[in-house]
């Protein structure tokens, strides 16, 4: 949309979306709950910073403010009306300053639905699922350095254990934003593509051996360049009470 000043309404909503850009350039993460509340993950994530979930029962004023606060940044309706407890709260800390500057909203479901774009998705073949992610934002000013894709990895390993579930299959998102879909795509692609990566090694890892038995046509087949996966969705009106 071009901007054309001297237009009462274009003026107006230039100003907002100036004043929403100057806030998120200042926005630098939410102060963090009490240590207390906080459970630390295995450190996986990019240098600086390190993954923690909120401890169920803990700090429930904090994590209804994050709750409110994320919400508010999307520009979102309401995730549910359930009680924060629902939910499990995973978070990225910046170890430079108390804050968490990454979050995800995490619940259990059961099914999911691929996507077929950004605003549509296939209700005539429902996936089984396992974590559905309800929220997810990072800070503006932590934007691009692998945040969401670590905290992520960390809810596969931390959200059914002693489980780890496979991001491919076992998560699903729902209410994205455009970036939010575009994130989880390429998100999803990446680890597509490093699956069939790691597939094709041991493939020829066991032709080595002498015990493969996929010829050359499969080995330069489409393993090589998977195609683009979009995300599963779910129905909030699907999640069981």
């Amino acid at each position: 949309m071009m901007y054309t000043p001297g237009m009462p309404e274009e003026d107006a909503l230039h100003a907002r979306r100036h004043a929403k850009r100057v806030a998120e350039a200042k926005l630098d993460g939410l102060p963090l709950p009490p240590a207390a509340a906080l459970e630390l993950l295995p450190p996986s994530s990019p240098a600086g910073v390190r993954c923690a979930r909120l401890r169920r029962g803990k700090a429930p004023a904090w994590a209804a403010k994050a709750m409110a606060f994320v919400d508010a940044q999307l520009q979102a309706v309401r995730a549910s009306p359930r009680p924060v407890d629902h939910y499990q709260l995973f978070l990225v800390t910046d170890e430079s300053k108390p804050r968490a500057v990454a979050l995800a909203l995490v619940e259990r479901i059961a099914t999911g639905y691929r996507a077929t774009d950004a605003s549509h998705y296939d209700l005539a073949a429902p996936r089984r699922v396992v974590a559905g992610i309800s929220r997810m934002w990072t800070s503006p000013s932590h934007r691009r350095r692998g945040l969401m894709a670590a905290l992520l990895s960390a809810v596969c390993t931390n959200f059914a254990a002693p489980a780890v579930l496979d991001p491919l299959t076992d998560l699903a998102f729902t209410q994205l934003t455009t970036s939010g879909f575009a994130f989880a795509s390429a998100y999803l692609t990446a680890l597509a593509a490093r699956k069939a990566w790691e597939a094709e090694l041991e493939a020829a890892r066991r032709g080595d051996d002498g015990g493969s038995e996929s010829g050359d046509d499969e080995a330069d087949g489409d393993s090589r360049s998977p195609p683009a996966a979009f995300p599963l969705v779910y129905r909030i009106e699907d999640v069981p009470v």
